[in-house]
């Protein structure tokens, strides 16, 4: 006796398995990427608000109560060309490097935290890897970032080919411009801002920067006039291109406020930390009191 002959699925039935999969993927994929965001932007919230713990905690208590200022001095370290603070409009910078000769600064704000967090690891070691500790990146970061193959494969910033750029920039009412050496041509920074400011809460320390910045304040702080440069942005979901960044995240971007907390600052509501540029482009930049923190 013949067994049963085994049905087998019909090319009907098969279309109909293909389609209730897809239908499924595309309902999950959504929510995935949310999670993923999400997850990413708990990550960076932690990275900043660490490096802020060691900018107003353990490099305050150790320096009168002095928060980290954005260039400074140690020994053995080389000095990057363009990674300062400037104020365009006068014609005032400082940067971190033997320009012009005379200039004593070769740290930025990231070197002068890094001895903290990850003394192994500085800029003066021929050993360092290129990159700082973890805690300044945005977990959100990806590869070929800067349209450059410099990184290695890594994720990130590489622009410079000289190190990967840390996500977060300082707010430049930290050490700002005070005076103009003509001996040197040179800005000379005012330090010893104290880590007590009005209304700390609502005070900018650090802000997620984008890369590019804006009027040319790449290396640590801000662009013209005291604005904290955080580089320019498309709107939300612009594609990726040479010329602007979009931002890492769909919901917001992260600040780290003086009083140690850190915010997920919504798009909706950017208005107090943003500028608009032409074209609808935006920066994480301002003039407004969450910046000015000699202001109430």
């Amino acid at each position: 006796m013949n067994p049963p002959a085994r049905r087998a699925f019909t090319l009907v039935e098969l279309l109909v398995v293909v389609g209730i999969i897809a239908v499924l993927v595309a309902i999950l994929l959504p929510a995935l990427q949310r999670a993923r965001d999400q997850a990413q932007l708990v990550a960076c919230l932690s990275n900043i608000r660490q490096v802020g713990m060691v900018a107003i905690g353990m490099y305050a208590n150790d320096h009168n109560g002095k928060v980290t200022p954005l260039v400074g001095i140690r020994s053995g370290f080389t000095g990057l060309g363009g990674y300062g603070i400037a104020k365009y409009s006068l014609g005032w910078q400082v940067r971190s490097d033997n320009y012009p000769p005379g200039n004593p600064y070769n740290a930025m704000f990231a070197d002068l935290i890094q001895a903290y967090l990850d003394p192994s690891n500085t800029r003066d070691n021929p050993k360092f890897t290129r990159e700082y500790s973890p805690v300044f990146y945005c977990a959100a970061d990806w590869v070929g970032l800067d349209g450059t193959n410099w990184g290695g494969g890594r994720p990130g910033w590489w622009a410079n080919n000289l190190f990967r750029e840390f996500s977060w920039r300082m707010n430049y009412s930290v050490t700002p411009i005070e005076s103009f050496d003509y001996t040197i041509g040179m800005g000379i920074p005012k330090f010893g801002r104290k880590v007590s400011v009005p209304n700390a809460s609502e005070k900018v320390l650090l802000a997620e920067s984008h890369y590019e910045s804006v009027a040319g304040a790449a290396g640590g702080s801000v662009n013209a006039d005291g604005v904290n440069g955080g580089g320019i942005l498309r709107p939300t979901g612009a594609i990726r291109n040479t010329g602007f960044s979009p931002p890492r995240h769909r919901s917001g971007f992260v600040v780290c406020f003086f009083d140690g907390s850190a915010r997920v600052i919504s798009f909706a509501a950017r208005d107090k930390f943003c500028d608009d540029y032409p074209n609808g482009n935006w920066a994480v930049a301002g003039w407004g009191p969450q910046w000015d923190l000699d202001r109430p």
